[in-house]
C-alpha cells in the first residue's frame, strides 16, 4: 500500500489553539490537531517518509489549494443527495467536488475543483493517523483562505 501523505510543508491548526498552525513534520503521537467541526482530533502515528520521486496531485478549486500525495484520502462529493466518499487525490478530475474549509463559519463547504494536476516530484512526506479520522484543514501557505478537506491513513 502507497503512504497517504501529507507534504511536508503543510500545516495543520492545532487543537489547544486553533490560530496556531503546526508543521505536519513536528507532529508527535498523541499531538492534537483540530478536525472542521472543532473536535479535537488525537495524532496516533507519525511517519517521515525520506525525500525521494512522488506523484503528487495539486488540487485547485476557486477558493482553495491542496498538493498531496497521489495516494492521499480527499473527500469527493457526489449526486444530489451529496454523498461523501473518501477517494484518493490521485483519482479526482476536474469538474469534482470536494470538501473545503469555509474559514468564516468554521464548516466544510462544496466546491467543484479546476485542476487536478499530477507532478513528479522529490519531497518529503509525512504520514499522519488520526484518532478519530475526520477531515482536518491542511495549508501550505501558498492557498486563498479556503482550504480542501483532507483525512490521515485509513487505520
Amino acid at each position: 500500500e502507497q503512504p497517504r501523505c501529507f507534504l511536508r510543508d503543510s500545516y495543520l491548526h492545532d487543537a489547544a489553539d486553533p490560530l496556531v498552525w503546526t508543521p505536519a513534520h513536528k507532529l508527535q503521537p498523541f499531538s492534537r490537531v483540530c478536525a472542521i467541526n472543532g473536535e479535537s482530533v488525537m495524532v496516533t502515528q507519525v511517519h517521515l517518509h525520506p525525500p525521494q520521486q512522488r506523484t503528487l496531485v495539486e488540487l485547485q478549486t476557486a477558493e482553495a489549494r491542496l498538493c498531496v500525495t497521489d495516494s492521499h484520502p480527499i473527500i469527493k462529493v457526489v449526486g444530489a443527495e451529496q454523498t461523501q466518499l473518501t477517494m484518493q487525490a490521485g483519482l479526482l478530475q476536474a469538474g469534482d467536488y470536494v470538501l473545503i474549509a469555509d474559514q468564516r463559519h468554521r464548516a466544510p463547504v462544496v466546491a467543484v475543483l479546476l485542476h487536478a494536476r499530477h507532478v513528479q516530484a522529490e519531497v518529503e512526506a509525512v504520514e499522519l493517523r488520526f484518532q478519530p479520522d475526520l477531515p482536518v484543514e491542511a495549508n501550505q501557505f501558498t492557498a486563498p483562505p479556503q482550504l480542501i478537506l483532507s483525512k490521515g491513513a485509513r487505520q
